[in-house]
């Protein structure tokens, strides 16, 4: 399954919500270990609705790099 290892979000029909990094899923159960290392087995009858949650990694801002010149080549000064 491509999603081990990811982190999910998942809705029970008991209206509980469970969030954490999906561990396993074998014999009709879902096991998710949310961020304080607590293990919750669900059984996938009592899934009402699971979403994979993207996590967005902070990088430079666009344009934050280094500057560029305008125009180019240097002029040459008229010398005289």
């Amino acid at each position: 399954m491509g999603a081990l290892g990811k982190r999910a979000l998942v809705l029970t029909t008991g209206r509980k919500k469970y969030e954490g990094k999906l561990l396993e899923c074998e014999s009709g159960n879902v096991t998710i270990v949310s961020d304080d290392g607590t293990k919750r087995t669900i059984a996938l009858s009592d899934v009402k609705r699971g979403n994979l949650v993207y996590e967005i990694q902070k990088g430079p801002k666009k344009g934050a790099g280094p500057k560029k010149g305008k125009g180019g080549a240097r002029r040459k000064q008229k010398q005289g």
